[in-house]
């Protein structure tokens, strides 16, 4: 049995589908997401406005699913880029088409083609509160117009939820899909029973941040989507 870390709106999904591809896992949820009208209003308003943005990115699927309404009625003209297959396909499910990079992080993003000559163009990167400002940053150093519109923002729990009963004899690994997510885990459970556990990731910048923890065992799958958690868990630990 593993542990997997999601947001709490996600947690029962995730679960399923772990079971249904017969991975056993505990889902814990540290964190509950609640949507930012004024964000959202504000994307609507950008999105619509003349001229038409040059691109839209979305850095996450709570960024796709807190605009919705909007997207539903997108201009096609626009470019939109996701940050990973997650939040292309809640794109798809609006009748928007996404692109997505190879590595699905920051640093993908700005491998895109799309985002290597923005000099003057005008960019709607939609996300959470908080986070990263590697991307905004460097647009705006290479001469992008850029708007960051925060549309949620992340809620700690008092106690993660936890999708079933679980005990730290059974645990074979944990997977871990955000740095912050890991550092809420080692708030609320037994830090050297975390750090005796392999791990798994999503990126580099994260496995850094779990080995600054003192994880020996962290490895990384180059995608959040539970798909690709699955697949890399029966390649590497079942």
């Amino acid at each position: 049995m593993y542990l997997l870390t999601r947001p709490r709106p996600k947690a029962a999904t995730s679960q399923q589908a772990f079971t249904d591809a017969g991975v056993r896992v505990t889902t814990l949820a540290p964190v509950d997401i609640q949507w930012l009208q004024a964000g959202i209003q504000q994307f609507s308003n950008l999105a619509q406005a003349r001229p038409l943005p040059d691109c839209i990115i979305f850095t996450s699927t709570f960024a796709c699913e807190a605009c919705t309404e909007t997207l539903r009625t997108l201009d096609p003209a626009i470019a939109v880029i996701a940050v990973g297959d997650s939040t292309a396909r809640c794109l798809q499910k609006l009748g928007v088409h996404a692109r997505v990079p190879e590595e699905h992080t920051t640093e993908g993003l700005l491998a895109l083609s799309e985002l290597k000559n923005v000099k003057d163009k005008s960019i709607l990167v939609i996300k959470g509160e908080g986070g990263r400002t590697t991307l905004l940053e460097h647009l705006e150093k290479t001469g992008a117009h850029v708007n960051a519109v925060t549309v949620y923002q992340r809620v700690v729990l008092k106690k993660p939820l936890e999708t079933n009963l679980w005990h730290w004899r059974n645990v074979k690994g944990i997977i871990a899909t955000s740095g912050e997510m890991a550092g809420h885990l080692f708030a609320h459970y037994d830090n050297d029973a975390l750090r005796q556990q392999p791990w798994v990731t999503v990126s580099e910048r994260v496995a850094q941040g779990l080995r600054e923890l003192d994880i020996t065992k962290v490895a990384v799958c180059h995608g959040a989507s539970d798909r690709a958690l699955i697949q890399w868990v029966k390649d590497n630990w079942e």
